[in-house]
């Protein structure tokens, strides 16, 4: 076992602001929870709610109202407390339902003086290898374990029990040290087949992209082949009355270049608006994350048109300095 972590969770939590009213499950993450917030962080910065006491992360759900910034009230079982909106996430870690309002995220500290030491309603574990169980999870049914007091992850190591990490014997052992009234999800095959998956469709759409690049380049070699063939005669012309080699291949170069600066402006045109038609539709509606400019994207396109250009020209570049001036006239002739 790598490591073990701990929420505590308070469902039904009243909450009032401004903007909108109802309940929320309040949950609390410690350091490494936060650290992977980080990656789910939509808007905001969440450095104030680590160890803070007066700022929140809330998850992000269709139709919300709360901004950052926004002040809610918590009623809380020990009374009342205005907290700030200090982020939003895509998305949360927790056993509990959410609320209308959805998850409330913040600090160990906060979660004790508002509800008290509830203990921990669950307890993820990290297997060695990577492998998680539950997303690293052990919940319980919901309930603060008794007296208030979590199970601490010295415990579930107690007696060297866990030497085989990630097999089905560690989970047994884990599963063995638990109270009667708790129960384990394994989850461990389900991650695996979600993995699995993920890479799959990285595969396929990553590959169509491929496709789509390669169509790319090979349409530019044509073109600009075909375009050098159509004008050999004309080149040829030109070189008899007196226009230089290095003359003749900065124009071919410019005309390459003109293809591509032409390319480009139309595909930003034509596929930054349905680019981002798309993202709100399929990503930015249900996760509440922003659309950004594919800036990297983007630079690697240009890149991918200004070099098959340049590569493109080299070959007929050669052929035609290869050729006399009259061959060149005669050629199509």
């Amino acid at each position: 076992m790598e490591r073990a972590f701990g929420r505590m969770e308070y469902g039904g939590l009243s909450v009032s602001s401004e903007a909108e009213s109802g309940t929320a499950a309040l949950v609390s993450y410690e350091e490494k929870q936060f650290g992977w917030a980080r990656e789910e962080l939509n808007r905001g910065n969440l450095d104030a709610v680590c160890g803070g006491t007066t700022d929140i992360l809330v998850s992000y759900r269709e139709g919300m109202l709360w901004q950052v910034g926004d002040v809610v009230t918590l009623h809380a079982p020990l009374g009342e407390r205005q907290v700030r909106v200090a982020g939003i996430l895509s998305s949360a870690n927790a056993s509990c339902p959410a609320g209308s309002l959805g998850y409330i995220i913040c600090s160990e500290e906060l979660f004790t003086e508002i509800v008290g030491a509830v203990g921990y309603a669950a307890i993820d574990v990290q297997l060695g290898g990577g492998r998680l169980l539950e997303d690293g999870k052990i919940a319980d049914s919901g309930k603060p374990s008794e007296g208030g007091k979590a199970m601490d992850s010295d415990k579930l190591a107690d007696g060297g029990k866990l030497t085989d990490s990630g097999s089905d014997g560690t989970v047994s052992a884990i599963r063995s040290l638990l109270p009667a009234d708790c129960t384990l999800a394994d989850k461990r095959l389900s991650n695996e087949e979600s993995q699995s998956s993920y890479y799959t469709g990285a595969v396929f759409i990553y590959g169509f992209l491929i496709i789509i690049a390669l169509m790319t380049v090979f349409n530019i070699f044509n073109s600009m082949n075909a375009s050098v063939a159509a004008r050999t005669r004309q080149y040829g012309v030109m070189r008899s009355i007196g226009m230089g080699a290095g003359q003749l291949y900065r124009m071919i170069a410019a005309e390459a270049a003109t293809y591509a600066v032409l390319g480009c402006i139309a595909g930003c045109v034509l596929g930054l608006p349905l680019n981002k038609m798309m993202f709100r539709f399929l990503i930015a509606d249900k996760w509440g994350i922003g659309w950004r400019l594919p800036a990297p994207s983007l630079a690697l396109i240009v890149i991918l048109c200004f070099g098959s250009a340049a590569l493109a020209i080299r070959r007929p570049i050669r052929k035609i300095g290869r050729l006399s001036i009259v061959d060149t006239i005669k050629l199509q002739q």
